[in-house]
C-alpha cells in the first residue's frame, strides 16, 4: 500500500460539550488534499467520519492504512500496544494540537514548571 500523508486541520475543539470524551470537529487532509470531516460530540461515543466531497480516498482507505502502516499506541493501559485506526490517530493529533496551542498561549504570560503555572507580574 503507498505511502500518505495524513494532516488533522481545522480542529476546533468545543471544551464546553466535552463531558467523556474530546468534542472537536477537524478535517483530515491526505497529500494535501481534503479527504475526510470527523466530528465527535463528547458524550463517549465514536467519531462521525465522513468522506469529503469531491475527496479521492475512501474512510476505510484511510483507515486500513493507518492499521497497517502506523505504530500501535502503547500506554500503561495498553503494555502492548492498541491498535491505531482513524479515529484514534484524530483523537491523539487533535489533543496534541490543542495542547501545543495552551503551552504558547501561556509562554508569554506564565512560566511552566512541573506542570504548574506560575504567573509572572
Amino acid at each position: 500500500m503507498r505511502n500518505m500523508k495524513l494532516e488533522l486541520r481545522n480542529v476546533k475543539i468545543a471544551r464546553n460539550l466535552s463531558e467523556e470524551t474530546l468534542a472537536y470537529t477537524a478535517t483530515v487532509y491526505v497529500d494535501g488534499k481534503r479527504a475526510v470531516d470527523v466530528s465527535n460530540n463528547g458524550h463517549g461515543g465514536c467519531d462521525m467520519q465522513y468522506r469529503a466531497k469531491g475527496g479521492e480516498h475512501t474512510v476505510e482507505a484511510i483507515n486500513d492504512w493507518c492499521k497497517a502502516n502506523l505504530p500501535a499506541l502503547k500506554s500503561k493501559y495498553f503494555p502492548d500496544g492498541l491498535e491505531q485506526d482513524l479515529e484514534l490517530w484524530c483523537h491523539e493529533e487533535a489533543e496534541r494540537q490543542d495542547l501545543h496551542k495552551t503551552i504558547r498561549g501561556k509562554l508569554g504570560r506564565f512560566i511552566v514548571i512541573n506542570g504548574r503555572d506560575e504567573y509572572l507580574e
